[in-house]
């Protein structure tokens, strides 16, 4: 029961923070570009929140453990880039 208390709790969260936060957009350019209001370190880890999921990291340690440490030329370029 705790469980499901703290999930639901955590749910209603997401939903009060997302319904609070949308009153501040007005135009799409707000939504998309977050109204030019981020700083360098929100950005740097949105993007890398978007570029690294659990997709990667587990495709990229299968790949390594197949084909030895070339498998990781394409992601270490990916970061450098």
């Amino acid at each position: 029961m705790l469980h499901l208390t703290v999930i639901s709790l955590y749910l209603f969260t997401l939903i009060a923070l997302g319904v609070y936060k949308s009153a501040t957009i007005k135009t799409q350019a707000d939504f998309a570009v977050a109204g030019r209001s981020l700083t360098p370190w929100i950005l740097v880890g949105t993007m890398l929140a978007t570029w690294i999921g659990t997709g990667s990291i587990l495709g990229n340690a299968g790949k390594t453990y197949e084909m030895g440490l070339a498998a990781l030329m394409l992601p270490i370029g990916g970061v450098l880039g």
